[in-house]
Order: C-alpha cells, then structure tokens, then sequence
C-alpha cells in the first residue's frame, strides 16, 4: 500500500489508530492481498482524506465516488460488483490529489471467523498441524487470503481495528503455522475455507478474517441494542468478580478496561461493519458455562446464553445492514474449568446455542464427539480440543449447505419426538426425517475415564438416559428401530422424559450414515397407543 500525506488537518479524531495530522490511508481492515466480497457493491473507508471533500476510487477501468466528512474520515459505499477474480489495482485519490494504491486485491467470498479461543487455537497446536500447515504452501492455495486482528477491549465504537496480528496476506506456512500458540492462524478457520475454497473448483478467492479472543463470553461480542433484549441482573449470591473481567478464563491475552459489556463488539466487531461478508463461523460459549448449578451468576447459564447469543446474531445482522448466514460450533466435550464445579451447567449451554436455529440462514456443526480428553498430552487443557480438522470439515460441509445450496447431507440426527405405548418397557425416540437420511449408524465409544484410571470423571460422561416421574435419570440401552430411522430406548412403563448426552462428556453413539453425530436432546415423553 503506498500512502501519500494530503494537508495536514489539526483534527481529533475518535477512531482507534486515527490521529489528527493522520495520512490519508484506509482502515487497517482493509489492504494489499484482501480479498472483497464478489457479487455486490462494497465499501472501503479510512481516514485523512481532505476534509469535505471527493473520493475517487477506480478500478477494473471504473469509477465510483465517496466522500470525507469533516473529520477527514471517508467512505466509498458502492464500488463494483465485480466477479470473482483479479480486476487489477484499487487507486483512491482524494479532492487534494493524495491517492493511496492497493496491489494484489482478489474478489471472492469473504467469511468472518469468530468468538474465544477455540477459534483462536492455531492450527501449529492441531492434531493435524503438519498436514494443515504444509497445504499452506501449494500453489492451488495462493487466492486464499488470511488476516488476523488482535484482542482488544475497547469502551467505544472504532472505524479502525485497535490492533492488528497479521495484515492480508497469501497464505504459506509461516502465516499459517506461527509456533506461538492461540495465535495465527486460526486451525479450525484455515480448514474451513480450504475446504470451501475446493468446493468452489478452487475458481473463487477465498478471504478469511479471523477476529476472535479467548476466554470471552457473549456479552463481550454483544452491542448495548443486543444486551437490551435480554435480563442482564438475573441471579442470586453473586461475587462481584462475576461482573468484572476477571471472569475471563485463561489464554485470554486482550487488553481490557473498564466496563463488562460490549468491549469486543466495540473493539473487534464495530471496525468491519462496513465490510461485506459471505457467512460468519463462530465457536463461543465455553466461558459462559455458569460455575455451580445451585446459584446463577449475572450474564451466565444457559437460560441467559439463550437469550444473548440469538440477540447477538439479529443485532449483528442489523448492523452488518445483512442476513449475515452464521454457523456455529456445538461445544465439545470436557472436564474442568467452569464446568468443574457444575455438572448440569456445560449441557445447558449446548443446549442454549439451539435457540440459534429459530433464526433463518443459521446452522450449525457438531463438536460434541471430538473431545480431547487426556490432560497428560494437552497443554492446553481439555477445554481446547485438538480434533480441529473434523470440526471444520463439518462447519465448511454447513457452509456448503447454508451458502451454496448444496443437497448434501450436512447435520446429525436431530430428535423429534420420543413416544410410549402405555404399560410398555420401551421409549420410541424419533429424528426428524432429512437429518437421518439414509439411516442411523451405532458407534462403538467409551467413556475415557475409564482408560485414563479418573473414576471421578466417569461421572462426567453421559449416554442415553430415562426419568419417571418419582423416579432419578438412569442409563439405559437402546437398539435402531425397524427402518433405520428411529431408536428403541429400554424404560419402565411411565417414563416421563429421555435425554441423550446431557453431561460434561458426551458419549456420542449416535450418528447417521453421513458420519455426523446425533445433536443432545432432552425430551418430554408422550403416550402412544
């Protein structure tokens, strides 16, 4: 990028990484190697433009017109569209005669990855680190792009990112396997839009923007609109760490200041809401796992997490001035942290995050038979699971479903009903039809407790399980029903609800012949004839 100082303007402007006397230059969201959403019109904006006047931004032997306000910070909204490919050099010259040229700009589909550090973990600390990694170096992979933003907290809405870990860049190994752990690039993000960008016959460039931070909860990425529409005190016997930043589990590396709301949105979120995006991945929830289940923290638990993360998508979307599609991740299994000290809270976020579903151009991948679970061999600990490549070739199979419209099959068995003849010993649990297609698998797992001599664990683990009306949860067994499509769950005559994986470690058992695992459920038992 080259940039060329226009008139000196003695301005204070209130955007992070702007100050008055600032070059005329474009946000640092933005830059040489970028790629920009293909198909519709985008914006580039920055800062240090002459006050009031034109901007001129030509490419692809067009130009389109934007303007600066009296700060000097500018906008072009609507240049292009332009089809995927290489439409040459971006000039941007101000009334002052200033330009500023961006070399190496594809037009593609650019996707927004998101959330704590589940999406920040490398790909250098995977399980298939090497093989992820060395595929950065193929000549096929050169029109993907990478950019990472840094953790930030801020107490303000910003034009600019506060900082910035990796500028655009193609990718290679070094930026892709940076040996600093949570750092770039993203594993579970880098697989995703590798494998999307094959999908695409490798014809359409691929931008993946990865601005997530660890031990973040829902109300750090949600704007003061959104945290409106939810009960923010709600609690009893709280300590007043709960509504600090020190709640923040560990490999949380952002700066932080006052204020507990809103300071990612702020920082994280606010600088690319002019930026045009494909679809969004986000993989959060692990840090609002509420830490006992007999007293509910302020802003945690599943009934809170419901509410906030379907508020945080719809406002996202307002303010993104798109249906942004948003994928996200159900959480994997593990043991400590915040759940160490619940048993029933862990669960109740899984189940929280399905509320996402009730919005249209949502889905989501499964995590919840991918845990890592040997603390020994984990350096990270088991909250941040290494089994990363399977995740995204399930989120990218989302994405392929959700984006592009394919037929494939792309989620696990999701529970409907679950039925009981009267005075009979079975539950008849039935999956809604186009998830099952063509049939339920039965898998061989295991607690892993067991293997690695923790029986305090192996109460951690949970399976298929019924509850009568006066009576506890049991495990049970089951068999696939005639058919294929449904499973025969052994219960005593009266049995009230059935649950599948409602623990800290789901054993998943349950899949459909796609390989996807079947989504926890918890179900009210009706009577059948």
């Amino acid at each position: 990028q080259k940039e060329t100082t226009g008139k000196m303007l003695a301005i204070v402007l209130t955007l992070v990484g702007a100050v008055a006397g600032d070059p005329f230059r474009v946000s640092n969201a933005l830059g040489d190697a970028m790629v920009l959403q293909r198909g519709e019109p985008v914006a580039l904006w920055g800062v240090g433009a002459a006050v009031g006047g034109p901007v001129r931004v030509t490419v692809g032997g067009q130009s389109f017109t934007g303007s600066a306000d009296s700060s000097g910070a500018w906008v072009a909204s609507n240049v292009g569209p332009f089809e995927a490919g290489d439409h040459g050099v971006i000039t941007i010259t101000d009334s002052s005669n200033a330009n500023i040229t961006l070399s190496d700009v594809l037009w593609g589909d650019v996707f927004l990855c998101s959330g704590q550090s589940n999406m920040v973990f490398s790909a250098i600390q995977s399980f298939t680190a090497k093989e992820d990694i060395a595929d950065a170096d193929l000549p096929q992979y050169q029109a993907i792009r990478l950019f990472t933003s840094s953790p930030k907290f801020v107490s303000a809405p910003t034009k600019d990112f506060p900082g910035v870990e990796q500028v655009w860049t193609r990718p290679n190994s070094t930026a892709v396997g940076n040996p600093k752990a949570f750092s770039y690039f993203s594993s579970v993000c880098w697989v995703t839009g590798k494998a999307i960008f094959d999908s695409l016959n490798s014809t359409v460039p691929v931008g993946l923007l990865c601005s997530a931070v660890g031990g973040t909860r829902v109300k750090d990425w949600s704007g003061p609109d959104a945290l409106a529409k939810c009960n923010q005190t709600a609690g009893t016997g709280v300590p007043t760490a709960s509504l600090s930043w020190s709640s923040a589990v560990p490999n949380s590396t952002a700066s932080r200041v006052g204020g507990a709301n809103s300071g990612l949105w702020y920082g994280m979120i606010s600088p690319i809401l002019q930026m045009r995006f494909k679809a969004a991945f986000w993989i959060q929830g692990e840090s609002d796992v509420n830490p006992s289940d007999s007293v509910m923290e302020p802003q945690r638990g599943g009934a809170y997490y419901g509410c906030a993360i379907r508020a945080m998508v719809q406002d996202w979307r307002v303010n993104f001035k798109q249906t942004l599609p948003f994928m996200w991740m159900q959480l994997s299994p593990w043991v400590g942290h915040e759940a160490a000290t619940s048993f029933y809270q862990l669960p109740a976020i899984r189940q929280a995050q399905l509320t996402v579903t009730t919005l249209d151009h949502t889905g989501f991948a499964s995590a919840v038979d991918l845990g890592d679970p040997d603390p020994s061999t984990n350096t990270w600990g088991g909250v941040h699971w290494r089994t990363k490549q399977p995740a995204a070739l399930r989120f990218a199979a989302v994405a392929r479903h959700l984006v592009y419209g394919s037929a494939e099959q792309y989620q696990g068995p999701a529970a409907a009903s679950a039925t009981q003849a009267a005075g009979a010993a079975k539950v008849t649990v039935t999956f809604a039809s186009e998830t099952v297609s063509p049939g339920l698998v039965l898998k061989p797992m295991v607690c892993p407790f067991f293997a690695l001599n923790q029986p305090s664990n192996v109460e951690r683990c949970g399976w298929l399980e019924t509850r009568t009306a006066t009576g506890n949860w049991t495990n049970t067994t089951f068999a696939i029903g005639t058919g294929g499509s449904t499973l025969d769950v052994d219960a005593s005559a009266g049995t009230v609800e059935v649950r599948y994986l409602y623990a800290d470690w789901p054993v998943a058992t349950v899949f459909n012949a796609a390989g996807f695992p079947a989504t926890p459920f918890v179900l009210n038992v009706t009577v059948g004839r």
